[in-house]
Order: structure tokens, then C-alpha cells, then sequence
């Protein structure tokens, strides 16, 4: 029995190979597809990747602002039919929406907030978002995984009624109070259809009961519990909006801590948020150049017959490979993207 690096990121193991030879052929093969890479983005306009790096915050009831929101350099939007759409505008925005879907207006990536299931607007939402397929809709409030199965157990049937197989609406949530961050993990495993995780940072902060700081000290632990939970089951993370629009350094400094602890993207304000979300989530060039190098480290190890090898004075093991294709699948799927 050996052990191998699938292409897909696992160590697998292969009761086929047995011997050393069979087992370092099939590690060159995954390397050398890691470095060539000319495969371009993996996922569509309408569906979600990590390459996302920013989502922009826009109005479900603002026409003008959501084609900007399209046109603009956001690698999403965020349709929000709950917190920024006022009592009196919420059914004008769901006619809104489903007016732009059919007509096509809705150019990019995007996912629609939905108002929460406790509220009499859920069931309207559903009526009428669900039946235009809408490529991603956010349930906000989620607080435990009978919570998600429930709101799934909704969405499932506004897709029967609609004539829609039973499946076909993405999900993604928000993780927005104490409870959900506590229990983070079994809401991941209670949705099939799950995509994404969103933290929802100010009503979590008030639940707390606490001030916001520069620091971010009272969102640290949510913050890494949420990111964590999404790499553990293969989902997009999304960090916290930063709310105070003039304080560049305040936002380059947040984010960057985001994406250091995992975030794929964060929620932006503005186009400016937009421009430095996407750039700071971005592979640097050396990161690229150090990814690159490693493989190819590893390939010449590999060709002379050793199974590892010291890159930039670096040791290469499984780990290091796994983040090395990592960088460079996102670099290509961002450049495809450009192109």
C-alpha cells in the first residue's frame, strides 16, 4: 500500500502501488499538472470560488447601484433584500430582482440575501426569488443546524412548486451571533448545498455587548472559528465589512489579518474597499515565484529518485506542495479571470 498526493489536494492511498517506483510516478505526474496550471478558472460567472476577494454590499432595491455594483471591480455582489432595504421597499425590491434576473442585467457574480425565516417576508421572498433561479441566496440568523435544514427544507419546496429540481438554489449563511460561531461546525454539516460562510461581524459584536476596536480583539475568536470551519468542509469564507470608509490603513490592516487567518474574500462598501480587497487576497508575486519553485524543487527530487527536497532553504513535504498549488490555481483562476 502507498500513499500519494491526489490532484485534488488529499493524500489518498493506493493499494495498486507496490513499490517506491509506482508511488514517486504518480507524485510527478500530480506535480507537474500542479505547474503547468493553464486550466483557467474552475467555476463559472454564477457560481463561487476562493479566488472571490471581495463582495460588494448593494441594495436589492437600488437599480442604479447593483449595475454599478456589476460593472464594477467587486468579485461579487451582494443583493440585500433585508438590512438596507427599508419595510415599505422590500416587495418593490424582490419584483426589482426578479425583473433584472430575467433581463439578464444581473452580469457577475452574485448572491441574493434573503430576509430571515422568523420574519413574514421569508415566504415572500421565496415566492418570488426561488422561481427566477437565482445562481446563490443567503440565509441570515442562523443560529444552529435545525435552523439551516429547516430554511433548506423552505427552499426545497419553493423549488418543487416552481418546477425546479429540488437542489438546484446554492446556499450560503451567515454567522452572525454567538451561538452559530459555538456551533459553527455542525451548521457546515447539516447542508449539502452549502457554499459559503459570511461572518456578520457588527450584530455579533452587539450581541456581545462590547465596543469595536481597532485591534479587533472581541471578533478574533469568531473570526478563526469561521474561517477554520470553511476550510474544514471545502467552503468560501468571507470576512467582515469594515464600516469606517475613510480609514484606509484601518481596512488594509483588517483584511490583512483576515487573510492570514484563512478568509477568502471580505464584505466591501465601496469600490475603493473593492480595488484593495482584491488585491491584498490576491497571490503576491512572490508567493507565485516561491510555489513555482518548490515544485519544481520537488519534480528535479523526484526525477533523481528522492521523494523530498529543500527549496529556498525550505523543507518540501506534503503540506508544502498542498499550499504551493494552492497559490497558483488561485493566480491562474484570478489571470483567467482578467484575460
Amino acid at each position: 500500500m502507498s500513499m500519494f498526493f491526489h490532484p485534488q489536494g488529499m493524500l489518498q492511498y493506493d493499494h495498486s502501488c507496490d513499490n517506491l517506483h509506482d508511488q514517486r510516478s504518480l507524485l510527478l505526474r500530480t506535480i507537474r499538472g500542479a505547474m503547468s496550471l493553464r486550466r483557467g478558472p474552475q467555476k463559472g460567472i454564477n457560481t463561487m470560488d476562493s479566488s472571490i476577494g471581495s463582495l460588494m454590499v448593494v441594495a436589492a432595491s437600488d437599480r442604479a447601484a447593483l449595475l454599478e455594483g456589476f460593472a464594477g471591480h467587486a468579485g461579487s455582489v451582494f443583493c440585500d433584500l433585508e438590512d438596507t432595504v427599508s419595510e415599505q421597499a422590500k416587495a418593490g425590491a424582490r419584483d426589482l430582482v426578479v425583473e433584472m434576473l430575467a433581463a439578464g442585467e444581473f452580469t457577475g457574480a452574485y448572491m441574493i440575501r434573503l430576509n430571515a425565516r422568523a420574519t413574514e417576508h421569508w415566504k415572500h421572498d421565496l415566492e418570488k426569488i426561488i422561481p427566477a433561479k437565482p445562481a446563490y441566496v443567503v440565509i441570515p440568523k442562523i443560529v444552529c443546524a435545525q435552523d439551516l435544514v429547516d430554511a433548506e427544507a423552505d427552499i426545497a419546496q419553493a423549488e418543487s412548486a416552481a418546477g425546479i429540481p429540488v437542489g438546484t438554489t446554492k446556499l450560503v449563511i451567515l454567522i452572525e451571533t454567538a451561538a452559530a460561531v459555538l456551533r459553527v461546525d455542525s451548521i457546515c454539516a447539516a447542508s449539502e448545498r452549502l457554499h459559503a460562510l459570511l461572518f456578520g461581524a457588527e450584530d455579533y459584536i452587539g450581541e456581545l455587548g462590547v465596543n469595536a476596536t481597532v485591534g479587533g480583539a472581541e471578533v478574533a475568536y469568531a473570526r478563526g472559528a469561521i474561517a477554520c470551519a470553511a476550510k474544514a468542509y471545502g467552503l468560501v469564507s468571507i470576512d467582515r465589512a469594515w464600516l469606517s470608509v475613510d480609514d484606509d490603513e484601518g481596512f488594509y490592516a483588517d483584511g490583512m489579518t483576515g487573510r492570514i487567518m484563512g478568509f477568502d474574500g471580505r464584505f466591501v462598501v465601496n469600490e475603493k474597499q473593492a480595488e484593495v480587497a482584491n488585491n491584498f487576497y490576491a497571490p503576491t508575486e512572490f508567493e507565485v515565484e516561491k510555489s513555482r519553485a518548490l515544485l519544481a524543487t520537488l519534480e528535479d527530487s523526484l526525477s533523481r529518485g528522492a521523494a523530498v527536497g529543500v527549496s529556498g532553504g525550505t523543507f518540501v513535504d506534503l503540506a508544502s506542495i498542498r499550499r504551493a498549488k494552492t497559490i497558483l490555481a488561485r493566480w491562474e483562476a484570478l489571470n483567467a479571470d482578467a484575460d
